[in-house]
């Protein structure tokens, strides 16, 4: 991109005439629309429009719960639709870290096509995995809807079961008779009542035939059904060349048959296995001849027999193919398309990768990885599907999710990438920019030292995006062009926390804001708890003498308010068993006391250096996340019911200046911090902590925004 070096350097340019006269790109439309789970606010249209029409750079400021993502998944659908030629491959979805980049992948969608990693192989599968399963979830949904409330699929399936029932088992000539006249009758409810133009001259055969002949003709089996049972693979050798496409060949159409319950669930079974011992062998061999014996025609004795004319298996199958003719232009005919999609999506995970790598029109890399050997290798043969011969790696447009995170030589890479458009999506106000260990441990010593200014220190900790976001909202004065929107409505908290958040740390700022608007009203965030109906925050108070601070390497712990915190969680649980909890510290040591203290009630458990939740902790009835235990860092992106707040510093220093402050609260006092913390509550925060440490004077002067929350939305109990 030819400006972005002068754009970054903050130096004046002029724009190309092409450039200045683009070709602009309608954001309100019907696809960009649905990206969104509701009416999209006027704000999310805004940065839309600014994303789709910027010249080289847009950003967008996305404070807590104001539906970042949605724009960023309308951004991709309208960027599809507008285009002429071949899409693929041409976003990026990029980030500063692992899960952030997956998070954005796994919620990117374009025309029903997923995005996909192409840096890390072992990351892909995964995502394309969860991915399946919405699909399934959702698609199943849709499936059941109409089973349920269609009364022609329902009939539609009675007559397959009937027509399978004379095909394949060996039934009575009074139970043959009864299966046809209850099939005939349904015929005649298709026709009459649902529209369903199935020949009269077929229905009075298929009378005349079942009803009226003797039925002594040869019998013959259902022929697409018995290839593929003869083509199961049942030992080692013969499955080692096309046993698993074989298998799920047989699977599916067993599955369609609308019998052999029993036979599918156990090839699903020996599906998901990585590889089949001598009992998975077994079992195929028993239903492989088991399904041989009931399908290969009876050719014995005609007295022994309980036989179709071939004039009858014609008539039946004429029947099942004009039912099926009509099902694939009425509604009737959908839960046979979905069965058989998410058939292939389930069983056939390679075809679907590669096919997904075909299409896909975005594809996600970290920051650091945008221009790894795997990304460039997938663009190549990208580029050589087109007969594109080129060695440069570039992409349409480059998104950046959570950029405010990403320190600039990170954001460089994927920046540089970019032919068309750049989209940085973050927020400066929340958790800064990433450091290197070992320069953030200088500056703190720097600062401690007072060799390092404190605005030397904030300049270092100010992430491109910030700057970029001051600088670009400055351009806009002198070229006219918007490059920057800030998302103002947020539909994740309670209006009282929406407010709070939003007073505390954008209209504060400098320059301020302007104020996030709330969307749901506070009717929407009952917890289903009494005592807490009409509450949004409460302040649990451990006071010094209860136990002090302790000192834990350069951190952290207080052990009486890890045990007072592990006590309100089990309290919410019992309150509400599928409530979700977010439990978060300022510190990793205390982090480690919360978890020891929560294990020892059966709620988590350690094993080797990892804690893992126990089954009835790890998610809700909904699927979310039920309890998380972690730093703040751990904790941007997240959205719980209730947050439980541990503060940990309790001590009675003595302030007198900036540097005894900084002693007596640490890091805590950072706003970015504090706003994530503050901000991840749906319905109720609970904080626990030593309530005179943060609500004298001093705190008033050192933590404004703690102290506000005390005293202007809190209830305190001792």
């Amino acid at each position: 991109m030819k400006n972005l070096r002068l754009l970054i350097e903050n130096t004046d340019i002029n724009l190309a005439p092409q450039q200045r006269t683009i070709h602009r790109l309608e954001a309100n439309t019907s696809s960009a629309r649905k990206s969104f789970k509701g009416t999209p606010t006027q704000k999310q249209m805004e940065a839309l429009d600014v994303a789709l029409n910027t010249p080289d750079i847009a950003l967008i400021l996305g404070p807590p719960g104001t539906g970042k993502t949605q724009v960023i998944s309308a951004l991709q659908n309208r960027l599809a639709e507008d285009q002429k030629g071949n899409m693929t491959g041409q976003i990026l979805l990029t980030s500063f870290q692992n899960d952030a980049v997956d998070n954005v992948v796994a919620r990117s969608e374009t025309f029903g096509i997923p995005a996909i990693r192409v840096d890390d192989r072992n990351r892909a599968p995964f995502l394309l995995e969860q991915w399946s399963k919405k699909q399934s979830s959702v698609l199943s949904d849709v499936s059941d809807g109409i089973t349920e409330n269609d009364g022609s699929y329902k009939i539609v399936n009675n007559i397959r079961k009937d027509i399978a029932a004379i095909l394949v088992t060996r039934i009575d000539k009074k139970q043959k008779n009864a299966r046809v006249k209850s099939l005939l009758e349904d015929i005649g409810h298709l026709t009459q009542h649902h529209g369903f133009n199935i020949p009269q001259s077929l229905k009075n055969d298929i009378e005349q035939h079942f009803i009226v002949h003797n039925m002594d003709a040869p019998r013959i089996g259902g022929s697409r059904l018995l290839r593929c049972v003869r083509g199961l693979r049942v030992s080692p050798l013969s499955f080692s060349d096309d046993g698993p496409d074989q298998t799920s060949r047989c699977r599916a159409a067993l599955h369609r048959s609308g019998k052999y319950l029993a036979e599918v669930e156990t090839l699903d079974l020996i599906l998901d296995q990585e590889k089949l011992n001598e009992e998975h062998f077994k079992k195929l061999n028993t239903i492989k001849n088991n399904l041989l014996d009931q399908l290969i025609p009876d050719y014995r004795p005609k007295l022994l027999q309980v036989e179709l004319s071939k004039a009858e298996v014609s008539l039946l199958h004429q029947l099942s193919s004009v039912i099926s003719d009509h099902t694939t232009s009425c509604l009737a005919g959908i839960p046979d398309v979905i069965d058989e999609y998410l058939d292939q999506i389930k069983y056939q995970p390679e075809y679907l990768a590669e096919s997904v790598k075909k299409y896909t029109t975005s594809v996600g890399a970290t920051c650091q990885r945008s221009v790894h050997e795997n990304v460039t290798s997938y663009m190549h043969e990208v580029k050589s599907s087109l007969d594109e011969v080129t060695n440069e790696v570039h992409f349409n447009t480059v998104i950046v999710d959570e950029a405010a995170r990403a320190n600039p030589l990170d954001l460089f890479i994927p920046m540089a990438l970019a032919s068309r458009r750049i989209v940085l999506v973050g927020d400066h106000f929340q958790l800064p920019q990433m450091l290197e260990p070992d320069i953030e441990k200088e500056m703190l010593e720097g600062i401690e030292a007072k060799d390092l200014q404190d605005e030397t220190a904030k300049a270092i900790r100010s992430s491109l995006f910030e700057r970029l976001y001051t600088q670009l909202k400055e351009r806009e004065g002198k070229d006219g062009i918007q490059r920057t929107v800030m998302l103002d409505t947020q539909f994740r908290m309670h209006p009282k926390l929406g407010d709070f958040v939003s007073r505390s740390f954008y209209e504060s700022a400098v320059p301020p804001e302007p104020k996030i608007i709330s969307f749901f009203e506070d009717d929407q965030f009952d917890l289903g708890i009494p005592k807490y109906r009409g509450k949004v925050a409460e302040w649990i108070d451990v006071p010094f003498e209860h136990g002090k601070e302790k000192r834990v390497g350069t951190s952290w712990a207080r052990e009486c308010e890890a045990l007072k915190v592990a006590e309100e969680v089990q309290t919410l649980l019992l309150d509400n068993p599928n409530l979700s909890i977010g439990v978060i510290t300022f510190f990793r040591p205390q982090k480690e006391l919360i978890l020891d203290e929560l294990s020892r009630v059966g709620v988590c458990q350690k094993i080797d250096a990892n804690w893992e939740y126990l089954p009835g902790y790890q998610t809700t009835k909904e699927g979310q996340e039920k309890i998380r235990v972690g730093s703040v860092d751990a904790f941007q992106g997240k959205e719980f019911d209730v947050v439980v707040l541990s503060t940990v510093r309790s001590n009675n220093y003595i302030c007198e200046d900036e540097n005894s402050l900084r002693g007596k609260y640490g890091f805590i006092r950072t706003p970015n911090r504090l706003n994530v913390a503050f901000s991840r509550a749906k319905s109720l925060i609970k904080v626990v902590g030593d309530k005179k440490m943060f609500s004298d004077e001093t705190a008033k002067i050192a933590i404004p925004q703690v102290w506000s929350f005390i005293h202007e939305l809190c209830e305190v109990h001792e």
